[in-house]
């Protein structure tokens, strides 16, 4: 199984999509800490905090780890190289369960990169304005362990669609439309406030520990980083069964 995984981390990690989705994350990220650490008016009642700000700007790139996790399958059906993975590893459900292992683990590490940097950009310009960055030890791992847990489950989440819809752009879609159309009109017309923390969104902000300032209506009373880690985590093994019921029922030239 190490050796599977360790395949798997060097596809992801060797990939054209991969370094790509990196680049542009690692671009957004230094653009929208740069642009936010000298515009944003910290000093305003209600302001958001400067370490809470970093990590929304940073939060914002985890899309991308979810296409990644996505491409990490779709690629492969795409190219039919899906068939001489099979050769080399036949067992289907053990194939996606170093997917998701590898995928979370870039994931993670995503997180982490993104978050640090986009701290570390807020530090360096926070000072030129007189203002104090305010980060204790203990919120610093807080926020780098809730984005690297979000990074690698929300790749997870991103293996399973892609296992389950198989058609790259269609996944893609799919995954757009979701997030910024279904759920958004779920959010604002039909679910309550109760229903609400169980959204993907909702899950990712709670996991980042940004609820409080990502926007999302009607999230009045959070879960706590912990729970909103079990709901997106919840978010991602449905979706892994949900691909691996379809990757073990279906030709891989379907």
């Amino acid at each position: 199984m190490t050796a599977l995984v360790r395949s798997e981390i060097l596809k992801l990690r060797t990939a054209r999509s991969f370094i790509v989705l990196i680049c542009i994350a690692v671009g957004l990220t230094v653009l929208i800490s740069t642009l936010s650490g000298f515009l944003t008016k910290f000093e305003d009642p209600g302001a958001t905090p400067p370490p809470i700000d970093a990590t929304l700007n940073a939060s914002f790139v985890l899309f991308f780890a979810l296409i990644l996790g996505a491409l990490s399958v779709t690629t492969e059906y795409r190219h039919g190289s899906i068939a001489s993975t099979l050769l080399v590893e036949p067992d289907r459900p053990r194939l996606l369960a170093a997917k998701l292992i590898a995928a979370s683990a870039v994931g993670a590490a995503i997180g982490v990169l993104v978050e640090l940097l986009s701290l570390g950009i807020e530090a360096v310009i926070l000072p030129t304005r007189d203002i104090s960055m305010d980060l204790g030890f203990g919120e610093f791992l807080k926020l780098v362990a809730g984005m690297a847990a979000a990074g690698a489950l929300i790749t997870a989440l991103g293996v399973g669609v892609g296992a389950l819809i198989r058609r790259q752009t269609a996944a893609i879609v799919g995954v757009l439309v979701y997030l910024f159309v279904i759920e958004t009109i779920l959010t604002g017309v039909v679910l309550n406030s109760s229903l609400v923390r169980f959204t993907l969104n909702a899950a990712i902000a709670e996991v980042t520990a940004t609820s409080d300032q990502a926007g999302i209506d009607k999230l009045d009373e959070p879960l706590g980083q912990i729970v909103g880690g079990l709901v997106l985590l919840a978010w991602a093994a449905v979706f892994a069964l949900l691909g691996g019921a379809v990757m073990r029922t279906t030709d891989v030239t379907d």
